[in-house]
């Protein structure tokens, strides 16, 4: 008799509050992740769209010196971004997104003056695979 007690009543009570502790837990996590993949969208995309669009907006800067283009965008807004979100992602996704990140910030890469579009296209890609860690969940 005690027994069906404890099956129908005590049982279920410890499910649910087990699972009415971890479901906000999880819904406080993701919504972390989301604001900091959009700060971090946010500090890479101003520099991407100029890239792709070959922008030049009030004399500011042009895409003939890309490395600066990007250095200016590492020093006063990625690196912040991206300490910040770092801390969001799982240790697996961490590795992989530092060595995404790596190749990205190796800016002498990008100073070929000779070879321009390629070196757009490199920066473009680099920043582009940075950013699909920044999938909204």
């Amino acid at each position: 008799m005690i027994y069906k007690i404890l099956g129908f009543v005590i049982l279920p009570a410890l499910l649910t509050a087990f699972f009415a502790s971890i479901i906000p837990r999880k819904l406080e996590e993701r919504r972390r992740f989301n604001e900091a993949a959009k700060t971090f969208q946010d500090a890479l995309v101003p520099q991407l769209s100029f890239l792709k669009h070959n922008t030049n907006v009030g004399g500011i800067g042009s895409t003939d010196d890309i490395s600066g283009l990007l250095r200016f965008g590492y020093v006063h807004y990625h690196l912040k971004a991206f300490e910040v979100f770092r801390g969001c992602l799982s240790a697996k996704k961490r590795v992989a997104i530092d060595k995404a990140w790596k190749k990205y910030c190796n800016f002498a890469q990008y100073s070929d003056k000779n070879n321009k579009e390629n070196m757009k296209t490199l920066a473009i890609e680099r920043i582009e695979e940075i950013l699909k860690y920044a999938k909204h969940k």
